[in-house]
This record gives C-alpha cells, structure tokens and sequence, in this order.
C-alpha cells in the first residue's frame, strides 16, 4: 500500500495508522483494484476521443494508461 492510500485510509478511518497482516493486505488488494478501475476509466476518455479524431495520440495515450501499473 503507498503512502497516499495509507493517509486515505487513515482520513476514511478505515485505519488508525498501523496495519498489518491480512487486513493490510486487502486493503491493500482495494487499493490496487481501485486504481485499475480509475485507469481504465481514463484510457475509454482516450478512446472516446480517438474515434472523433479529436486528439491525434489519443490511442497511444489510452495504451500508456492500460500499461501502467502503480504499486
């Protein structure tokens, strides 16, 4: 879990700052899920604009974001 998600989790009081075990682990497994979610959710922006021609890297963007793994 990165520091960010720690102080997120910290102000969602899902933690008081301290986590291990498999608590830390789920958590840290929501994280990761969340964030795949959020990528994806910007790569279709890209599509969306790719297909009208809008922004000529639009596809190379998209691809970028799929690709991108943040631990």
């Amino acid at each position: 879990m990165s520091k960010r998600d720690k102080e997120i989790a910290v102000q969602c009081r899902l933690i008081t700052g301290n986590i291990k075990g498999i608590y830390g682990d789920m958590l840290q497994e929501f994280a990761a899920l969340i964030r795949a979610d959020e990528r994806e959710a910007c790569a279709k922006l890209c599509d969306k604009q790719a297909e009208g021609a809008y922004w000529e890297g639009a596809d190379a963007c998209a691809e970028l974001i799929r690709a991108r793994e943040i631990t």
